[in-house]
């Protein structure tokens, strides 16, 4: 069933009202500090992943809506060469992990997993070891 004029009206409307800010595309940042917004981080990076020659594969919630993964769940996952995973959580320039953050990457580090906190993007370049 189609919706009325008046009804699609309403319903542009709230989709309009709900839409994520945009925020323009970010420059690689250099300096070590970091950002000041862990979604610029976290856009470089996914970027990044894009552009390889066989692109990465980042995985994580939308940052548009709710989250339905576990509290302190890390932001990305990112899938590499095999057998290349790269556990990510993006923090501000003074972001710090959150108690359930460090439960989190706490549980899998037991099992053999490492969430990575970075703040820049010469900090996840240095991890994935590309210069």
């Amino acid at each position: 069933m189609n919706p009325t004029p008046l009804e699609y009206e309403l319903m542009v409307a709230r989709l309009n009202a709900n839409r994520k800010r945009q925020v323009a595309p970010s420059e690689v940042i250099t300096r070590g500090e970091g950002e000041d917004r862990e979604s610029r981080v976290r856009k470089q990076i996914t970027d990044w992943c894009a552009v390889q020659h066989f692109p990465w594969v980042p995985m994580g919630a939308r940052t548009d809506k709710p989250s339905t993964l576990p509290l302190g769940a890390q932001d990305l996952t990112i899938f590499g060469p095999f057998p290349m995973c790269v556990l990510v959580d993006t923090k501000s320039r003074t972001g710090k992990p959150s108690p359930e953050q460090r439960v989190w990457a706490t549980r899998l580090l037991a099992l053999g997993w490492t969430v990575h906190f970075i703040k820049t993007m010469p900090e996840f370049l240095k991890l994935v070891d590309k210069p």
